[in-house]
């Protein structure tokens, strides 16, 4: 954005830190050092901070060929200037990061008021395609790789990256548009929400994620109640599969002195975790062994097909048992 001909005072924030620092950064505001930002914000006589912004800013402009003062309002305003961040941000979050800023002074609005959007489109095609770039060794997933492991096409997971990125609505809402959308078949959708749910639960670990995308394909597991049916042995196969692809498979979190206490540790851990969304089919699992010589429970077993409703009605009578 270019600050014209009026005085330093008269100027938008970016373009007096502009104004100041562009002369002392002989190679480019975006090769000045992290390490030296204190040091040249004394000499511009500006925020450091601010500094530090316009600095991220002017690398992303490097890499992405957008401004840099649309990079730069986004961080003032509290987006972290990291396109793997701004991935899991929805259109609007950074549509309304970037009107903030110039309401507040902090960029000047461009003409024409289809700029933003232009860049906000620009920004969304750049992003799709950083999701599906390979992270660093031993870095987080990229979104790309986690909708690898799903079993839609390549295709489909763009068109569903593209359409997550520019949400506006709730996470439930979301997935109803989805339905409306007739390039995403109800199977589709039910597998992409899986593969999102799936990564939190084994924290977003990709050889983990690639065993499970195998047992989908064989039809062991479809959803995440399946996973409820998995007992501590097949939990053992699964994650020992994945620890033959990449030892770094176990949260570092997980406690124990050998890795078979962490192992045990974690699959109690990812147990927990799915007996709490699935209580009843917990308790039917439980109850199915006892089941074959007690012909009343085997009775109540056949009729009763959800108890979640009625969980805490259960853990209330239990609870005087446990005493």
């Amino acid at each position: 954005m270019d600050p014209g001909n009026g005085s330093v005072d008269e100027l938008c924030e970016y373009d007096t830190l502009v104004a100041r620092i562009r002369p002392l950064a002989m190679n480019g505001v975006a090769h000045l050092p992290q390490r030296d930002v204190h040091a040249f914000a004394r000499r511009a006589d500006v925020d450091p901070k601010q500094l530090a912004t316009l600095i991220a800013a002017n690398r992303l402009e490097e890499k992405t060929a957008l401004p840099d003062w649309f990079f730069y309002a986004l961080g003032r305003r509290g987006v972290r200037l990291d396109l793997a961040v701004m991935l899991l941000l929805g259109d609007q979050e950074l549509r309304n990061a970037v009107n903030a800023a110039v309401e507040a002074g902090i960029v000047v609005s461009p003409s024409g008021d289809d700029v933003i959007d232009s860049l906000l489109n620009r920004l969304q095609a750049v992003l799709v395609r950083k999701a599906f770039d390979e992270p660093p060794e031993h870095a987080r997933i990229s979104i790309g790789a986690l909708l690898g492991t799903s079993l839609v096409e390549k295709e489909l997971q763009e068109s569903f990256l593209a359409k997550y990125l520019s949400r506006s609505a709730s996470p439930e809402e979301f997935w109803k548009s989805l339905e409306k959308d007739e390039r995403f078949s109800r199977e589709a959708i039910d597998d992409l929400r899986f593969t999102l749910q799936l990564a939190w639960l084994m924290c977003y670990r990709l050889p983990v994620l690639e065993q499970f995308k195998q047992l989908r394909r064989s039809g062991e597991v479809g959803s995440l109640q399946d996973l409820g049916h998995l007992d501590r042995t097949r939990w053992s196969e699964i994650l020992d599969s994945a620890a033959e692809e990449d030892a770094w498979v176990l949260p570092e979190t997980i406690p124990g002195d050998t890795p078979e206490e962490r192992l045990d540790h974690y699959i109690t851990s990812l147990r927990a975790s799915i007996e709490q969304l699935f209580p009843s089919d917990s308790l039917r699992k439980a109850l199915t062994g006892v089941s074959d010589g007690e012909p009343n429970l085997a009775r109540f077993m056949c009729n009763t097909e959800d108890l979640n409703e009625y969980w805490e009605n259960i853990d209330a009578f239990l609870r005087p048992m446990k005493r």
